[in-house]
């Protein structure tokens, strides 16, 4: 038996993975504001089989956003270019953690739907 989105999103909330289930598009996004790893969870309607997504082209182009912004505001504004600093440290940290992450919730899903 296939696992439902609902069933996914509580089992993550369980491991310790923020997860969201929205409504539309029909997903799991894994992660929250301050940790967002660039994976989500779709269901196919026909066939019930979960999918796991990995986008970590957001997180770069985040990287690169942030970076230029720290450059830009290096200088001018202490404050903010410390803030920025500090984002572009943190969004590359979870870049970093996200592959990782990413296998994790692989192996979590993958356990479930062994076990039931």
């Amino acid at each position: 038996m296939m696992m439902k989105l609902e069933q996914v999103t509580e089992l993550l909330e369980e491991k310790g993975y923020p997860a969201k289930l929205k409504t539309f598009p029909r997903r799991v996004y894994v992660g929250s504001l301050g940790s967002f790893y660039g994976v989500s969870i779709v269901q196919n309607e026909k066939t019930g089989e979960l999918k796991l997504s990995y986008q970590p082209l957001i997180l770069l182009v985040g990287i690169v956003l942030l970076i230029y912004s720290f450059v830009v505001s290096f200088g001018n504004d202490d404050m903010l270019s410390a803030l920025i600093g500090i984002t572009a440290a943190s969004v590359i940290a979870n870049f970093v953690k996200s592959r990782r992450k990413k296998a994790e919730i692989e192996a979590i899903l993958r356990d479930a739907s062994q076990s039931k």
